[in-house]
């Protein structure tokens, strides 16, 4: 142990983690907060769309969550998004 300490204090360091390969998708977790009015018209949003399956000759098995209609807004937002930026460097190459 006293190896380690004089070896570190001289300057030395140690790894403490190899270093992990990036994630392109890895998951974060955070925090959400939203007024209970906006949560109230997910779920609202959410039981409609469960309806709407359930009426179809095969209807999907793919769970429809109100965390799955937020990642599904937060996806059309970033492609609008890219499509305005997109757009703004069309006209600035004109």
């Amino acid at each position: 142990m006293r190896k380690a300490e004089s070896f570190i204090e001289a300057g030395g360091s140690t790894p403490t983690e190899k270093a992990q390969p990036k994630v392109e998708n890895g998951m974060t977790a955070f925090t959400l907060r939203l007024y209970q009015s906006k949560l109230d018209k997910l779920a609202a949003l959410k039981d409609a769309r469960k309806q709407a399956r359930l009426v179809q000759e095969n209807p999907s098995r793919e769970t429809i969550s109100v965390n799955s209609l937020i990642l599904e807004a937060i996806d059309l937002l970033l492609k609008q998004e890219a499509k305005r930026a997109a757009k703004i460097n069309v006209k600035r190459d004109s």
